[in-house]
């Protein structure tokens, strides 16, 4: 059976996104998008006009930090991965 898995991502920053200490972060935010395009599975995700103001366009809130995607997802999924078989089914 397929399923579809939806999952959403909120975090709420410290500092102010253009503030130094959040460079590295937003510095790898296009990498990252990269890996998850490409991912196997991937059904949509989430792209904000500007990836470092998703929170501002979804909440009007720039202190949100936010991303959403949704992923094909088989019960198979969780047998092909030990670790998930475990926390999954105790």
């Amino acid at each position: 059976m397929n399923w579809h898995l939806a999952q959403v991502n909120i975090g709420v920053a410290k500092y102010e996104y253009r503030d130094s200490r959040f460079v590295e972060f937003f510095d790898e935010l296009e990498r990252i998008n990269v890996l998850a395009d490409e991912s196997p599975g991937l059904v949509w995700r989430y792209v904000a006009e500007d990836e470092c103001e998703a929170g501002r366009e979804v909440f009007d809130d720039e202190s949100l930090l936010f991303n959403m995607s949704i992923d094909a997802f088989t019960f198979r999924h969780l047998f092909e991965a030990p670790e998930m078989e475990k926390t999954a089914f105790g």
